[in-house]
């Protein structure tokens, strides 16, 4: 799929707060004119002071998502975060 704009997948938890993670990453995209797309690692319960809980998105999900994301765009970069595991980076 072809977007006026570059287009980054960035591979990442989700933050609920939206502080950081993935959140942050589409609006860090969006102002610098990127089109974002997402590929999440993980599901964290938090806010700017607290940590609650993180919970791991199964690899072979996390695998899927980026792999549909690069067989439909023309990715121009990845940024990664929040990886979870190991096995999450490989």
């Amino acid at each position: 799929m072809n977007f006026p704009l570059p287009v980054a997948l960035t591979i990442a938890g989700s933050d609920c707060s939206s502080g950081a993670g993935i959140q942050a990453d589409l609006k860090t995209f969006q102002h610098f004119q990127v089109h974002g797309l997402t590929a999440v690692t993980c599901v964290v319960s938090e806010t700017a002071n607290v940590v609650r809980a993180v919970h791991a998105v199964p690899v072979d999900i996390v695998s899927d998502q980026v792999e549909l994301m690069l067989e439909s765009f023309n990715v121009a970069a990845l940024k990664t975060g929040m990886l979870f595991s190991a096995a999450h980076v490989t």
